[in-house]
């Protein structure tokens, strides 16, 4: 169904959750839960399965939120979420990339699909692909002071390397696209992560690994999948880098993962990204020369499984985020579960969210029985390092969910991403089972947040982004959160819902449907130990330009009297609506412009002690 910003009345109400929640007891049955670990990771269109769909629930658009993209193709990742996938520029203006397909099951349309916002709104959310060949994972960059570039790839055989498009502007003009080989003597490079960094954004920095056996691929240099690192300082003419770092060869590491690595944004010449394959240590490789030489951090060492011969381990589940503070420190969030590696299995509700940053000990060089143990969450909540968990909702002090759960290959709270200001103010997102919401068969997942304070130092309450009633029963996946965020402009994060929890591709073998993508804003959370979101954010009016009426969302973030004036270009005021009391909440209200002269005008949502004006155009 279309989940298009149509509102059909003046004012629906719908609140945030937020609240100091406990940690909930997982139920002992839940945690004996195990499933097989994945043999081969997507990189297709495979759906091996055929199911009943569950026309349970429906899905429809709250919140202040804009929908950007619509595809049928629903695997956004193997692993960590794609960073990279929402891009701000330094006019204000965001571009938003995701990989497209309407033509179930072998997706032969499938590519880049991109959006654009120029200030005002976004552009149609279900656009062709950008490229001319068949593609897929893609990221977006700024490139040079104007310019914009996409990367995806292509496939694992052939020889094939990585797709990409650039313009000289971003948002406008054609794209012109070219390739970028695999290093020489690999089969082909899957599953690209890409930054730009350097003075003005000149220099192209690109992870990606070689094609696996299981996906058709060859062995290269030992590694089945290996983790290359490329670099481009001409804007993708020539690749200075393009080969394994000495680091990560197979002296070191058998194989990387697809998508179990991720890149922090960078600052500078500083560079920094994680390789989290849940088989090896726990690694983190940083940069300080942009890229010409590389200092490797492990953050967890991996114990030797054939010595220990153990059937309970804990470790990082793939998914992972790092971030550079302003000060150069990295700050790293990760997912964690309980595995079975002698039986190549893993339990997915035994896991949370972890942190570290590099003033903080490194979980290494400890003997087997604690390399085993120490990303335990019990542990690491008890050493104030679990900052995404399981939550009571109702206070009776157990997870009440299902246990059937989505197959994602993840942790039930994982999939993090974060941002950390100039201030040492930030945001980290994830996604989580969430209690008492399922379709009968299996639970949901929602987003949520927390406030960070002090670099990390502190963090806030937990904030169910998705939590109100619009969004009850979706399934809000693979956040990707915007690198630009703070105090005064609040956070955006980019993420992919639909109405069953699942996916058509990877895991649960759902038949292919309707998912979205969605731009969400977050007001910072001032309050530290209750962030309720304090700064009223109002949206730009839609349509825009309008003819009859146009809509305007706003949240108020508590109890507030509203007024709404409208200004011609001259600063007469044109209308003046007295919206009364308004409780906390998200509200939609309804602007007749029927009587307007074709023009420009200014509309100022008066909220409480806060004022916030825009433009709109009336024709």
């Amino acid at each position: 169904m279309k989940k298009a910003l149509l509102f059909f009345i003046v004012l629906a109400v719908s609140t945030a959750a937020y609240a100091q929640y406990q940690k909930a007891q997982i139920p002992s049955s839940f945690t004996k839960i195990a499933v097989p670990k994945r043999a081969v990771a997507v990189d297709d269109n495979t759906n091996p399965f055929d199911k009943i769909h569950n026309a349970y629930v429906e899905s429809r658009l709250s919140y202040l939120e804009d929908e950007v993209g619509y595809t049928m193709y629903d695997l956004p990742s193997n692993g960590s979420s794609p960073y990279g996938r929402l891009r701000q520029f330094a006019d204000g203006t965001l571009a938003a990339v995701y990989t497209r397909s309407i033509s179930p099951t072998a997706y032969p349309d499938r590519g880049t699909g991109y959006n654009y916002f120029d200030g005002t709104s976004w552009g149609p959310s279900n656009a062709d692909r950008i490229e001319t060949i068949r593609t897929g994972w893609p990221s977006v960059a700024q490139l040079g002071t104007t310019g914009e570039i996409t990367c995806a790839h292509r496939g694992a055989t052939g020889g094939t390397g990585l797709v990409f498009c650039k313009r000289d502007h971003w948002g406008t003009g054609a794209w012109t696209q070219f390739e970028a080989p695999p290093p020489a003597g690999a089969s082909g490079i899957l599953w690209s992560r890409m930054v730009t960094g350097g003075t003005d954004h000149n220099t192209i920095h690109v992870i990606t690994l070689t094609g696996p056996t299981g996906n058709g691929g060859t062995v290269y240099k030992g590694q089945d999948g290996a983790l290359i690192y490329m670099r481009s300082q001409d804007g993708g003419l020539t690749w200075d880098q393009n080969d394994v770092l000495p680091d990560l060869d197979s002296s070191n590491y058998a194989k990387f993962g697809a998508d179990n690595y991720a890149w922090a944004e960078p600052r500078g010449n500083t560079l920094v990204f994680c390789a989290s394959e849940e088989a090896n240590d726990l690694i983190l490789m940083k940069s300080t020369d942009n890229g010409d030489t590389w200092q490797k951090i492990i953050v967890w060492q991996h114990p030797d499984n054939a010595a220990t011969g153990t059937d309970s381990l804990w470790v990082h589940d793939g998914s992972a985020h790092p971030v550079i503070d302003v000060n150069g420190k990295v700050h790293l969030f990760f997912g964690v579960y309980r595995t079975d590696p002698l039986n190549a299995q893993w339990y997915p509700y035994t896991g949370g969210v972890a942190y570290w940053n590099e003033d903080m000990p490194t979980w290494t060089d400890g003997t087997d029985e604690y390399q085993i143990n120490c990303l335990n969450p019990d542990s690491l909540f008890a050493h104030g390092q679990l900052v995404g968990y399981p939550l009571d909702l109702n206070g009776n002090g157990v997870w009440d969910v299902t246990g059937e759960y989505s197959l994602y290959y993840a942790s039930t709270v994982g999939m993090p991403q974060a941002v950390i200001d100039d201030q040492g103010n930030g945001f980290v997102v994830f996604s989580a089972t969430t209690e008492n919401l399922s379709n009968g068969i299996q639970d949901y997942r929602h987003l949520w947040g927390r406030a960070i304070y002090g670099f990390g130092a502190e963090f806030g309450d937990f904030v169910d982004l998705t939590g109100d009633d619009i969004h009850m029963f979706d399934e809000c996946i693979f956040p990707s959160i915007l690198s630009e965020g703070g105090i005064d402009e609040g956070y955006k994060v980019m993420y992919q819902l639909d109405s069953e929890p699942g996916m058509a591709l990877g895991g649960d073998a759902d038949p292919p449907g309707d998912n979205y993508f969605n731009v969400l804003q977050i007001p910072f959370p001032v309050g530290k130990t209750e962030p309720a979101l304090r700064s009223a954010v109002v949206s730009q009016n839609q349509p825009n330009p309008c003819s009859i009426s146009t809509e305007v969302k706003i949240f108020v973030p508590e109890q507030s009297n509203v007024n709404v004036k409208v200004s011609n270009i001259s600063g007469q005021v044109i209308s003046n609506v007295d919206y009364g009391k308004l409780p906390a909440g998200t509200h939609n209200l309804t602007m007749d412009v029927s009587n307007l002269v074709p023009g420009i005008y200014f509309y100022t949502v008066n909220c409480g002690q806060q004022m916030v004006t825009k433009k709109m155009i009336v024709n």
